[in-house]
């Protein structure tokens, strides 16, 4: 497994869609991604985790037969309520409407999607940092467990978690926190 961390993600939906404010030039992605397909090692797979985006975003797809996952994760300060973005939280499946409000320009983007294409909107419905809406995603892979696993944890969830670990050793919060943490499939 090959994970890339980068700031913006490649795409969301598909390598082919539009450039704009939130995801690279349509060539640099292929450029990207056949350098990282061309060896075609056997079990090989793809995931890019990437943030920009403010909004949780999962799309898995394949680029020359290899399995490859775009994980765009939300923030731990302001999650943005695109418009267009159906408000579902974690691994939502939304790589369609993600993709048409990335391939814009960042101002129109902003416009139509966060201010809903009024000046006089209230932005504060758009922009939100709470406990319940930003976040952190977490990860873990182990030698003794080469499995992939990850969640997204809002803040609320990470302090249910302190509260539920006080008390206990470092071993024992690993072990619960990679218990809470969903295995990434690639079949």
């Amino acid at each position: 497994t090959v994970v890339v961390f980068t700031h913006v993600p490649p795409f969301f939906n598909d390598v082919s869609e539009q450039v704009g404010w939130a995801n690279w030039n349509e060539q640099w992605r292929r450029e990207v991604l056949d350098i990282l397909t061309a060896r075609r090692i056997p079990g090989l797979r793809i995931m890019f985790v990437c943030g920009h985006f403010h909004a949780n975003v999962f799309r898995r797809t394949r680029y020359n037969g290899v399995p490859l996952d775009i994980v765009v994760t939300d923030a731990i300060g302001v999650t943005m309520k695109w418009r267009d973005l159906q408000p579902l939280r974690d691994e939502a499946e939304r790589p369609q409407e993600a993709s048409k409000i990335g391939g814009m320009k960042i101002g129109a983007a902003f416009f139509s999607q966060i201010m809903h294409g009024s000046l006089t909107y209230n932005k504060s419905k758009s922009l939100v940092v709470g406990e319940h809406d930003s976040g952190v995603r977490l990860f873990s892979m182990t030698p003794s467990s080469p499995m992939l696993k990850m969640r997204f944890f809002t803040v609320a969830d990470l302090e249910r978690l302190q509260a539920d670990m006080q008390g206990k050793d470092r071993q024992e919060v690993a072990k619960a926190v990679d218990g809470k943490l969903d295995a990434v499939s690639w079949q």
